[in-house]
């Protein structure tokens, strides 16, 4: 897996993987594990494993840090 560490202000990033961005869009779209493990035919254990990736790349713990975080960088790119 790809992963690139970057420095921001300090705070420390990672990349997200192309599958990691796919169930960050579905996660966001407010879809269940279940649901993203269907849309993408995973197992629901593998999307949670993404889904953690995901948390700690970001630095967030649940999913409203997670949107605000997305919306913040957005505004930014």
């Amino acid at each position: 897996m790809r992963e690139k560490a970057t420095s921001r202000g300090g705070q420390k990033t990672r990349r997200l993987s192309n599958r990691e961005k796919q169930v960050l869009d579905l996660l966001l779209e407010g879809k269940w594990i279940k649901e993203i493990a269907a849309t993408l035919n995973l197992q629901a254990n593998t999307v949670s494993s993404f889904k953690t990736r995901i948390f700690t790349k970001l630095g967030v713990t649940n999913l409203f840090e997670l949107a605000k975080k997305v919306k913040e960088q957005k505004q930014y790119h």
